[in-house]
């Protein structure tokens, strides 16, 4: 069993070994998480001496900052030294962020008045809908693996049409159209493998790593938006 999960994976252009400096750049491209995480904490303390009567937002990218360090960490260890123990350290962080992200915004419409039924559903939908036509049409060789990714641009960008706060739908727009740009190096990476030695695998770090400093934005709107 040990064996099994402690077995090297080489899915990535840029590896050429199981050495842990195999993937410079994957490995050092998730110092963004990193970065990102400190902003979003930084970020945090700058909401507690704005809005200390509301400190809502405020834990909200608390939590966020935290599940943004596990990322950085299992991405990490990931790139230095894949296989299926750390990729699950790689994948679960990535998972719980996307779903505790989406628990906190909607949570915040919901706090506005606005139906939370549809905007579940709709998202739900949008989210498991491209995995899976993307795994019934036999596709993930294209998607070099990634195929699970495939529904959290779309359903950014349905839950930005519908936000009526237009600051943090903003927020919410430009970082999903900048997540579909981070997919498409990831997509890519081994398609371009003989044209880029080096893969494009670390831009899709470095372009995540806005993107989730933009979704900590997208939550903090609401409070640094300026009192009526």
């Amino acid at each position: 069993m040990w064996e099994d999960l402690l077995r090297p994976i080489d899915i990535y252009c840029e590896r050429t070994d199981s050495t842990w400096w195999s993937e410079p750049l994957g490995l050092s491209s998730n110092l963004g998480f990193f970065v990102v995480a400190y902003l979003m904490w930084r970020l945090a303390l700058r909401l507690d001496f704005k809005d200390q009567d509301q400190p809502t937002h405020s834990r909200e990218l608390r939590y966020l900052s935290l599940v943004t360090l596990a990322i950085a960490c299992g991405s990490s260890l990931f790139h230095a030294q894949p296989n299926l123990l750390t990729k699950l350290a790689d994948v679960i962080p990535i998972a719980t962020f996307a779903l505790v992200f989406l628990g906190l915004y909607l949570r915040q419409r919901l706090r506005e008045g606005v139906s939370l039924r549809p905007l579940l559903a709709n998202s739900l939908l949008l989210l498991a809908l491209p995995p899976l036509i993307a795994r019934w049409a036999d596709s993930s060789p294209f998607w070099a693996g990634g195929e699970a990714y495939l529904g959290l641009g779309p359903a950014m960008l349905y839950l930005a049409s519908t936000d009526k706060l237009s600051a943090r739908a903003a927020w919410l727009m430009r970082s999903s159209l900048l997540f579909l740009l981070a997919l498409t190096a990831r997509t890519l990476d081994l398609h371009l493998c003989a044209e880029l030695t080096f893969g494009t695998h670390f831009v899709w770090h470095l372009l995540n790593a806005v993107v989730i400093y933009g979704l900590a934005r997208t939550l903090a709107t609401p409070s640094l938006q300026p009192r009526s």
